[in-house]
């Protein structure tokens, strides 16, 4: 619990600057750096689950859902990516920002992740793909996703100091 709230305290205490990665992820990192990275992003793929399921838990209350929200979008580069509609039909695509909604309205939604495999590295992003089995209402829906994580170059600001960081992001999933 201190961890969610931790992690909103800081997010909204820095600022952030992007820049685009021009050279590509395998000019600027080592394989076992690169590697890093990618795990760093399954442990975000896993959180992100955790908390979809916790937005769908009844007996959590309205102010922690709304930090909890706040920690799903600080997952993502912003609220408009695309996600699969994985609780209707996992055909439709919808804004992370509706997503959450419908996650939140959807009462005891529990999640299963099998493996995370990451490939197709691109020049500031690759490909995870996983599976993930959707428990509603007694059934279970099991869906192959790909979702594409960005690693970005961030200058962070906190007070005077400036300082350039890396960092992954969520993106769409398919």
């Amino acid at each position: 619990m201190i961890i969610l709230l931790s992690g909103g305290l800081f997010a909204t205490a820095q600022q952030a600057h992007t820049t685009k990665n021009t050279r590509g992820l395998k000019a600027n990192f080592s394989a076992p750096v690169l590697a890093a990275y990618q795990e760093n992003a399954k442990t975000k793929i896993e959180d992100f689950y955790q908390y979809l399921q916790l937005l769908s838990d009844v007996s959590v209350s309205k102010e922690l859902k709304n930090e909890i929200s706040a920690n799903v979008f600080s997952l993502f580069k912003n609220k408009e990516v695309l996600m699969q509609d994985i609780v209707s039909n996992g055909k439709n695509s919808l804004s992370l920002a509706l997503f959450v909604l419908e996650i939140a309205n959807t009462p005891s939604l529990k999640f299963e992740l099998g493996e995370i495999t990451s490939q197709q590295v691109g020049p500031d992003s690759w490909q995870t793909t996983y599976t993930v089995a959707v428990l509603n209402d007694g059934k279970r829906k099991t869906l192959n996703l790909a979702q594409r994580v960005y690693l970005t170059k961030d200058v962070k600001t906190f007070g005077g100091n400036s300082k350039e960081v890396w960092q992954t992001f969520l993106g769409e999933i398919e």
